[in-house]
């Protein structure tokens, strides 16, 4: 029985502590219902409305978004662990969109002659309707914002299902929205499973959908897009190699790149995880790295000296560790971290930094959060290096 009342909830489960902060209701099907038909209806009115009142909307909501900037940074380390100072910069890139399309969008959407050779043409741009957005926990902000600021401008009304484990920063865009002067159904948050979300793009009322997650979810929303002939635009996946030369000061390329992957614990599908290394080089760089990392302040997201935060989960932990355990059985060297530290919350020792060799790739599935991955590389002009990279499932996305 609680497992069952479980599944028809959200939870905001601090990652720092492994405890429950709030929960919340799955939205009813007749509520799903109603959402989406007012929805519809706002857009009636607001396809209809100047760029400069649109402007003003998304105007307002940049405001609050600076004035609220402390505690909206705090929901996202409460909610999926990201540490405060990274929030923090998270929502300032928000405010950037949510101002460049207030000032820019009239130019961007405004018609566009074409030269033909008889006749006149032009581009128009014209809104869509109700975009469904489905959106990851990462950047439980950015995300949504860089896709309902545009959608919005344009004349299009939003209906968010963020992922599962950040009720309340979804709840805090839409109050954004409210706050700022947005009819009713401009912008609404609904909760939902993840498995259901692909489903509602059958509904009639929606005319676009947006979504940013796996591969294997993405091909759920296309085929469903496909099918009901909705426009969609999809980000799926990503796993960034990253190819080490010997062209530039090594302090310098250690250090971004060491760092670099500490950014958002590691969460991010533009983080360096695979670092491909010349030979001649690679101890080095390796030693260096090392001790960066064995310096590196592991502890509460809120706090100010705080530099690696907690993964946003016990199921992402665990699957950091149990890859770094595979890579090890495969033949890796484990060069340092790699293992659960003590207390409550979902962390790891700084990224762990196995050493292979190109032919001991111990997995074709995309490399885990906070784990790193060397490869030696003999090289000729780099020609070497690149068969390597597109080897691998996780690709140059």
């Amino acid at each position: 029985m609680a497992n069952q009342e479980e599944k028809k909830t959200v939870k905001t489960i601090n990652p720092a502590t492994n405890r429950i902060e709030k929960e919340f209701p799955y939205t009813t099907d007749e509520q799903l219902q109603s959402i989406f038909e007012t929805a519809d209806k706002a857009f009636q009115s607001w396809k209809n409305t100047s760029f400069e009142e649109r402007g003003k909307l998304l105007s307002q909501v940049s405001g609050l978004m600076r004035h609220r900037i402390d505690a909206l940074a705090r929901l996202c380390s409460v909610e999926m662990g990201k540490l405060f100072k990274e929030a923090k910069g998270e929502i300032e890139v928000c405010i950037a969109i949510l101002d460049y399309y207030a000032r820019n969008g009239k130019e961007i959407l405004k018609d566009k002659p074409i030269d033909i050779p008889q006749g006149k043409a032009f581009i128009s741009y014209s809104p869509l309707g109700v975009v469904f957005s489905i959106q990851p926990w990462n950047f439980p902000f950015y995300q949504v914002i860089r896709s309902a600021a545009p959608s919005i401008m344009a004349g299009n009304t939003y209906v968010l299902k963020h992922a599962g484990n950040v009720p309340q920063c979804a709840l805090a865009i839409e109050q954004l929205f409210r706050d700022a002067g947005a009819e009713q159904g401009i912008f609404t948050n609904i909760f939902v499973p993840g498995a259901k979300a692909s489903q509602l793009i059958a509904n009639e009322c929606i005319k676009g959908v947006t979504f940013t997650g796996s591969e294997e979810a993405g091909t759920s929303v296309a085929s469903q897009a496909g099918k009901y002939a909705r426009k969609s635009v999809l980000e799926l996946g990503g796993s960034d190699p990253c190819l080490i030369l010997d062209e530039y000061d090594i302090d310098d390329i250690v250090e971004m790149v060491a760092m670099g992957r500490l950014s958002n614990s590691g969460q991010i599908c533009t983080s360096p995880k695979r670092i491909i290394v010349l030979e001649s080089i690679v101890d080095e760089f390796i030693e260096k790295a090392k001790a960066i990392y064995e310096k590196v302040k592991v502890g509460d997201p809120l706090a100010d000296d705080s530099q690696l935060a907690p993964l946003m989960g016990v199921g992402a932990r665990d699957k950091v560790l149990e890859q770094v355990e595979d890579t090890v059985k495969a033949g890796a060297t484990l060069v340092c971290g790699g293992k659960p530290l003590e207390g409550e919350g979902h962390i790891c020792s700084p990224p762990s930094s196995p050493e292979l060799n190109p032919v001991c790739v111990p997995t074709r599935k995309r490399s885990s959060v906070l784990c790193w991955r060397y490869m030696r590389c003999r090289m000729w002009k780099m020609r070497s290096a690149w068969p390597t990279i597109p080897a691998m499932d996780w690709g140059l996305r």
